[in-house]
């Protein structure tokens, strides 16, 4: 079994590449989404806490990877 912080670093990681069929439509979605965003003002917000969620989760990843 993986260690809690590698096993957590393989999960997140994987939420955001493209690794399989599933993935890879998650991912056409999300760019769709965010074009959409730069004509539609009322997704800003949505956009915004995504992407946050998004940055967030990957700056654990590399504070993880450090120790």
């Amino acid at each position: 079994m993986w260690p809690v912080s590698l096993g957590f670093i393989i999960e997140s990681v994987c939420e955001v590449l493209s690794i399989n069929v599933e993935r890879k439509i998650e991912m056409e979605v999300w760019l769709a989404f965010s074009a959409k965003v730069l004509v539609d003002t009322t997704l800003h917000e949505l956009s915004n806490k995504v992407y946050n969620d998004m940055h967030q989760g990957l700056k654990n990843v590399v504070l993880t990877l450090q120790h």
